[in-house]
């Protein structure tokens, strides 16, 4: 394999792989510190509530389908880690 080929298959194999990592992580923390300094307490309606679950849902089949048909590297370590964060923000509120 020639470096042109290396170059193309780190980009696509390792580069993409932290940039999308870095900002999966960035943009759920900023979404969960936002929710934590300035929280609505508001009950939701139940159409909020409805289209929340089918997004969640949505999210937790891609993630699903990520972790079960690649080789697991980081992948599983940055959503746990993620998701250990949300549960210990949601019980200090």
């Amino acid at each position: 394999m020639g470096d042109p080929c290396r170059i193309v298959a780190f980009n696509d194999d390792e580069f993409s792989h932290y940039l999308f990592f870095a900002g999966f992580l960035l943009l759920n923390l900023v979404v969960m510190f936002a929710q934590v300094t300035a929280p609505d307490r508001a009950r939701l309606p139940i159409v909020d509530w409805v289209l929340l679950t089918a997004n969640a849902l949505f999210i937790a089949a891609g993630v699903v389908a990520n972790l079960a048909f690649e080789q697991i590297g980081l992948d599983l370590y940055v959503v746990a880690a993620i998701a250990a964060l949300s549960v210990i923000l949601l019980w200090c509120q």
